[in-house]
């Protein structure tokens, strides 16, 4: 297992995209953000450049996992609880550069595993500050055809309630 620190933005799309495309609802807040790195440029998050990173298992085969931090906020993760937690000692041994985690956020299971190993390196406390959810819309369900009630022209008595 492997990961590949960078800050080169076109190196993590050519890397990870496709990995992330893969995944669009686990990995929503990732493509954004490169969505938006895109389109206005590496400091539309802040001065300081974003880190970027993929994970390929140790047999070289697909990207399997990804991350991106855009100080000043912290990495945001889209990859297993092994590869999150191998992203903490990694982070945490590689420099000042990288080191300004105060938070992290993505899947439920990768961010507790990262954030125990950030702790085991580096002797950080850890605490939740909230809870993200994704809700998935399973099925549209129409209104009623035709709606009750009927339409009618507004009065003189429902200047209230219009202007309420």
């Amino acid at each position: 297992m492997t990961w590949t620190l960078s800050s080169s933005f076109d190196d993590f799309r050519r890397h990870a995209e496709e990995f992330l495309a893969a995944r669009p609802a686990e990995s929503t807040v990732l493509l954004t953000v490169v969505h938006r790195l895109a389109e206005r440029g590496l400091d539309v998050f802040g001065q300081r450049p974003p880190v970027f990173g993929w994970w390929r298992p140790a047999d070289g085969g697909p990207v399997e996992g990804a991350f991106l931090q855009t100080p000043p906020f912290g990495p945001r993760l889209s990859c297993t609880p092994a590869a999150a937690a191998e992203l903490a000692v990694e982070l945490a041994s590689a420099g000042s550069e990288f080191t300004e985690v105060s938070g992290v956020g993505g899947g439920a299971d990768a961010v507790r595993a990262f954030a125990a190993a950030w702790t085991a390196a580096t002797g950080a406390g850890q605490s939740v500050r909230f809870n993200e959810r994704l809700y998935r819309l399973g099925e549209l369900t129409d209104p009623p055809r035709p709606p009750a009630g009927h339409h009618r022209p507004a009065a003189p008595a429902d200047r209230e309630l219009a202007i309420r």
